[in-house]
């Protein structure tokens, strides 16, 4: 339930700028401020959106940190997923700039060039 409360505040912040207001009465509820002082367009939203890591991409990035020289290989078995999705999350994780090889394929490490 931790990882769910960390999301919707941070999407709380993304959207709004504000933090989810929790409240544990009757009932749970999470109360999320939607307006931001500034305007932002719909598509400024959606890139906001999709500069954000999900869960695998984030799990990626973390054994990277702990390990810059961890092959896709033992990265897919840690996070007990397909060599072709780390493969994937490796390709999107350059893309949005959070990391680059530094070196060669056999002989180089990943260089983790932004933090989630």
């Amino acid at each position: 339930m931790g990882s769910v409360f960390i999301k919707i505040t941070k999407n709380s912040y993304l959207y709004s700028g504000k933090p989810p207001i929790f409240e544990d009465k009757e009932m749970f509820r999470v109360t999320i401020p939607l307006l931001r002082d500034e305007k932002l367009e719909e598509k400024d939203l959606i890139n906001l959106a999709n500069d954000t890591l999900n869960d695998t991409l984030n799990d990626t990035l973390n054994l990277l940190k702990i390990n810059p020289n961890m092959k896709q290989k033992d990265i897919a078995i840690k996070l007990r997923v397909s060599e072709p999705t780390i493969k994937r999350n490796i390709k999107e994780l350059k893309e949005k700039g959070y990391i680059e090889r530094e070196g060669s394929k056999k002989t180089g490490h990943w260089k983790i060039l932004k933090n989630d």
